[in-house]
C-alpha cells in the first residue's frame, strides 16, 4: 500500500507491477481471512431495525474498531475511538439512508443528503456536496423479506465481510487507505458502524425482490473544520470489553508456556512419586532386616545365657573334683579321669561361650547396620515425601494459573469491575472523612462556647460566695451580740441593777442624738425600710468580753472555710443559675430574720 500511495496508484493502470502485486496480495488475503463465530453472540436475536439498539451498535462498533486498529498498528497509523456520539452518528446515517430507500448497489454512490442530515444532528459540518464521513458497502442481500432471523454473530460477520471487501479486492484501494487511517491526518478518529436496509429487485445477481443490508463505517476527524457545535457530539469513549488480537496472542503464548511448565511439573511429580515408592520399599526392607537382626540377637543372647550356665556348671564340677582329689590325695585313676573329664567339659564350655560371644557380637553389628539402614531409609522417605508435597503444590499452582488463563475473558471483566468498585469505595471513604472532619470542627467550637459560659458562671459564683461570706459574718456578729445581751440581762437581774437604754431614730439621713452615758459596749445597726435604729449597750464585764472575743474568733474561723466545689464546665448553665437562685433566697431569708429581731 505504501508503494501504491507513493506512486499515486489511483492513476496507474491494472498492468502496472505495483497494481499487480496488490491484486495478488488482495487475492491471497481474501482466501486467508475467515470469520470466527461466537456462541454467545448467536444467542442475541436481531429481527428488525428496532433490535439494532445503541447497545448492539456499540458492540458492533467496538468489534469493527478492534479489527481496524489491529490493521492500523501494522502501518503505525493512529487508532479509531468508539464514543457515544460516533455510534449515534453512524446510526443516524443508517436511519436517514433507510428513510431515503437508498440502495447502494443500485445507486453506486453515497447518499450525501442523508449523511448531511445526520451530521447536522451531531453538530458536524453538514453542507458537503460529497461524502466526507463514511465508507459503505453492500453487506448482504436476501430474498427473505419478513423477519430478519439474524443474530449478533450474523451482524459481526457482515462487519467482517464489509472490511474484507474494503481491504481485499482487485479493483480499488481508496477504501483500504481510509480504513488504514490515511485520511486521519495523524490523529485518532471517532468511529461507529451501523446498517441501513432497503428492498430492491435483482440486486447483486439475486433474482426478484431482495432485502439489502448496507454497512456504514462512519469516521469523524478531530480537525476543527469538521465541527460546528461540539456540544451535540458526546465524546465519551465506550470501553472495549473484547480481548484484542495482541492480547489473545499474549494469552495463547502464556498458556502454551504454562502448559509446558505444567507438563514439566507433572513429569517431576511422577518421578518424585516413583522415588517415593522406592524409598518406601527400601524402608520396608530395612524394617524387615531390623526385625531379623533383632530375632538373631535374641537367639544369640539365649545361646550365650545357656553357654554361661554350662560354664558355671562345669566350673562347679571341676571345683568338686579338685576338692575330692585334695581330700583323698588318692591317685585313683577313676577320680583322675573324673577330674580330666571335668576340665575337658570346662574347656569345651569355654569354647562354646567364646563362639556364642562372637555370634552375639556379630548380631550386634548386624543390628547396628540395620538401624543405620533404617535411619537412612527414613531420611530418604522424608525427603521424597517433602519433594512429593512440593511437586503437588506446584502442580496445583500451575493448574490454577492454567485455569485463570483459560477463563481470561471473565477474569478481565471481573478485574475491571473490581477497579470500579475500589474507586467507588475510595470516593465514599473520602466523603465520610470530610463529614467526620466537619463534625470535629463543630464540636471544637461548641466546646469553646461552653468553656466561656462556664468561666462566666464561675465568676458570678465567686462574687456570690463573697457576698454570702460577708452576710454570714454579719449574722454571726448579731448572734454574738444577742447572746451577750442575754448574759448581761441575766447578770443585771442577779445584781439587782436596772439599766435603761435610750434609743434615737434617724430618718432619711437626718441628725440623731445618741445617749452614750452607758453605751460603752459594741454598737449594732439594723435596717428597716428607710429607718436606721442604733442601739447602745452597756459596757461588758471582763468575763463577758472574753467570752465574746472567743466567739468572734470561732466565727472568723468558720467563715474562712473553703467553699464548696464549683460546678464542672460541662454542666448546663441552667443548673448554675438554679444554685445561685437558691443561695440568694437563703440570703434574703437570713436578712429578713435579722431585720425582725428586736433589741431592748
Amino acid at each position: 500500500m505504501k508503494a501504491y500511495n507513493d506512486a499515486e496508484g489511483y492513476n496507474l493502470n491494472s498492468s502496472d507491477p505495483i497494481v499487480q502485486r496488490l491484486i495478488k496480495v488482495s487475492d491471497a488475503m481474501s482466501q486467508k481471512l475467515k470469520f470466527q463465530s461466537n456462541a454467545a453472540d448467536k444467542n442475541i436475536k436481531i429481527n428488525d431495525r428496532q433490535d439494532l439498539t445503541p447497545e448492539v451498535l456499540s458492540q458492533l462498533s467496538t468489534y469493527a474498531a478492534q479489527l481496524i486498529n489491529s490493521m492500523r498498528d501494522e502501518f503505525g497509523a493512529p487508532h479509531v475511538i468508539v464514543t457515544n456520539g460516533s455510534v449515534k452518528f453512524a446510526g443516524d446515517i443508517a436511519d436517514e439512508v433507510t428513510a431515503d430507500h437508498w440502495i447502494l448497489a443500485v445507486e453506486n454512490a453515497h447518499d450525501v443528503p442523508a449523511i448531511n442530515r445526520a451530521a447536522a444532528k451531531s453538530g458536524l459540518f453538514s453542507k458537503a456536496i460529497a461524502n466526507m464521513y463514511e465508507d459503505a458497502a453492500l453487506a448482504k442481500a436476501t430474498s427473505n423479506l419478513g423477519q430478519w432471523n439474524l443474530t449478533l454473530d450474523d451482524f459481526k460477520q457482515l462487519v467482517f465481510v464489509s472490511l474484507k471487501s474494503f481491504m481485499a479486492n482487485d479493483e480499488e484501494w481508496s477504501h483500504a487507505n481510509s480504513i488504514l487511517g490515511k485520511t486521519a491526518h495523524g490523529e485518532e478518529q471517532y468511529f461507529g458502524v451501523s446498517f441501513s436496509t432497503s428492498i430492491g429487485e435483482n440486486v447483486s445477481s439475486v433474482p426478484g425482490k431482495t432485502l439489502n443490508f448496507d454497512s456504514h463505517f462512519a469516521f469523524v476527524p478531530q480537525d476543527s473544520p469538521y465541527w460546528v457545535d461540539e456540544s451535540k457530539f458526546d465524546k465519551t469513549a465506550i470501553k472495549n470489553e473484547t480481548v484484542s488480537a495482541d492480547e489473545i496472542k499474549q494469552l495463547e503464548s502464556d498458556l502454551a508456556t504454562k502448559k509446558t511448565v505444567t507438563n514439566t511439573a507433572k513429569t517431576a511429580l511422577a518421578t518424585t512419586k516413583t522415588n517415593t515408592t522406592k524409598a518406601q520399599n527400601a524402608l520396608t526392607a530395612a524394617k524387615t532386616a531390623l526385625a531379623t537382626a533383632k530375632q538373631q540377637q535374641t537367639s544369640a543372647q539365649t545361646a550365650l545365657t545357656n553357654a554361661q550356665a554350662a560354664v558355671k556348671t562345669a566350673t562347679a564340677a571341676v571345683a568338686a573334683a579338685q576338692k575330692a582329689v585334695d581330700e583323698t590325695s588318692a591317685s585313683d585313676a577313676t577320680k583322675q579321669q573324673a577330674l580330666n573329664d571335668a576340665k575337658a567339659a570346662l574347656k569345651a564350655a569355654q569354647a562354646v561361650q567364646s563362639q556364642k560371644q562372637a555370634s552375639l557380637t556379630a548380631a550386634k553389628a548386624k543390628l547396628a547396620t540395620a538401624n543405620q539402614a533404617l535411619a537412612q531409609a527414613k531420611a530418604k522417605l522424608a525427603s521424597a515425601e517433602a519433594t512429593l508435597k512440593a511437586g503437588q503444590q506446584a502442580l496445583a499452582n500451575k493448574e490454577a494459573y492454567l485455569d485463570s488463563l483459560t477463563h481470561a475473558d471473565a477474569n478481565l471483566v471481573a478485574a475491571k469491575q473490581a477497579v470500579v468498585d475500589s474507586q467507588t469505595a475510595y470516593d465514599q471513604a473520602v466523603q465520610a472523612f470530610k463529614a467526620a472532619q466537619a463534625t470535629a470542627d463543630s464540636d471544637a467550637v461548641t466546646y469553646q462556647q461552653l468553656q466561656q459560659a462556664a468561666d462566666t458562671v464561675k465568676q458570678v459564683l465567686v462574687a456570690a460566695q463573697a457576698k454570702l461570706d460577708q452576710l454570714l459574718q454579719t449574722k454571726a456578729l448579731n448572734d454574738a451580740i444577742d447572746r451577750t445581751n442575754q448574759e448581761t440581762n441575766q447578770s443585771k437581774s442577779a445584781q439587782g441593777e436596772r439599766v435603761t437604754n435610750t434609743e434615737y431614730d434617724a430618718t432619711n439621713g437626718s441628725g440623731a442624738a445618741l445617749n452614750t452615758k452607758h453605751a460603752l459596749g459594741t454598737e449594732h445597726a439594723t435596717t428597716s425600710g428607710n429607718t436606721v435604729t442604733l442601739k447602745a449597750h452597756r459596757a461588758l464585764s471582763t468575763e463577758q468580753a472574753t467570752t465574746l472575743q472567743r466567739r468572734k474568733a470561732a466565727m472568723a474561723a468558720a467563715t474562712t472555710k473553703p467553699t464548696s466545689t464549683l460546678p464542672q464546665t460541662d454542666e448546663a448553665a441552667g443548673r448554675t443559675a438554679s444554685v445561685l437562685g437558691l443561695m440568694m433566697i437563703g440570703l434574703v431569708g437570713m436578712l429578713g430574720a435579722t431585720k425582725r429581731r428586736k433589741r431592748i
